[in-house]
């Protein structure tokens, strides 16, 4: 039976906020989850590019990025991240580790219905 995975929500808002540790993670996770709302660009992924381009398996890296609705509604966004919840999942599954890039407070961005929906069955680890 495979170990399963770890989740880590990694802050990345500058290019200075990436420390010795988050560049360790961004560097070794086998999977980075970074999402987009539709006509936007993930800034974290932006900030983040630069050290993920360092890594020799860069090109093969599974980079996942669901797109989102501009819809605000409280049942599609429930939607988006329980499917979400689920990709992430599978790779955890596998026993692969999948780094959140989150522009802001760990426990202030959208890797909080993520965590609240897999905090029960995976380990994760937060990286402010």
């Amino acid at each position: 039976m495979t170990e399963k995975g770890k989740l880590i929500g990694v802050r990345v808002n500058s290019k200075e906020d990436i420390t010795s540790e988050k560049c360790e993670i961004l560097k070794t996770a086998q999977v980075i989850f970074a999402h987009n709302i539709i006509d936007q660009t993930n800034k974290a992924l932006e900030i983040a590019t630069p050290t993920l381009e360092e890594r020799p398996d860069y090109k093969r890296l599974m980079l996942v990025k669901p797109v989102f609705s501009t819809d605000t509604s409280e049942e599609y966004l429930k939607n988006s991240w329980d499917v979400a919840a689920k990709i992430i999942s599978q790779y955890l599954d596998t026993g692969r580790n999948v780094a959140f890039l989150a522009l802001e407070d760990i426990d202030e961005s959208d890797f909080r219905y993520v965590d609240e929906r897999l905090s029960e069955e995976y380990i994760i680890e937060k990286i402010n």
